[in-house]
């Protein structure tokens, strides 16, 4: 097997459209990467407006929330106040309930001798008459 070394322009032409086929390839590569360059620069910024966006959102929220807890805090300070308040005049206003047992007792016994006296008042009238 010999090779023939002779170089004749259909050599020199099928070289130069390798050539060329490599050259267009290579600068289309180069154009697609540089438009998916753009692209990911394009979205990283959007991402980023986005995460600002979602962390200014969340510092909002979380504003808010410090001033419901706030306001929570307050109401519930207020009625504690209040119940302690509360409870002190049920303290000193209302009778306890040894005072109602003692009350019920002299009541009780004033009662009895109203009884008593009304039926010595009965005999008494009865007395006179007969």
């Amino acid at each position: 097997m010999q090779i023939d070394w002779t170089i004749n322009l259909s050599h020199l032409l099928t070289i130069a459209f390798a050539l060329a086929g490599g050259i267009a390839a290579w600068i289309t590569l180069r154009w697609r990467v540089a438009a998916l360059e753009a692209i990911n620069a394009r979205h990283e910024r959007a991402l980023e407006a986005q995460h600002n966006s979602t962390s200014m959102a969340i510092a909002a929220m979380q504003g808010s929330l410090k001033i419901i807890q706030d306001r929570i805090e307050d109401v519930r300070a207020k009625s504690a106040h209040e119940l302690a308040e509360f409870k002190l005049d049920v303290a000193k206003h209302y009778a306890g309930y040894a005072a109602l047992r003692d009350m019920e007792a002299r009541l009780v016994k004033a009662i009895d001798e109203l009884g008593e006296r009304l039926e010595k008042l009965s005999e008494d009238r009865s007395r006179s008459r007969g």
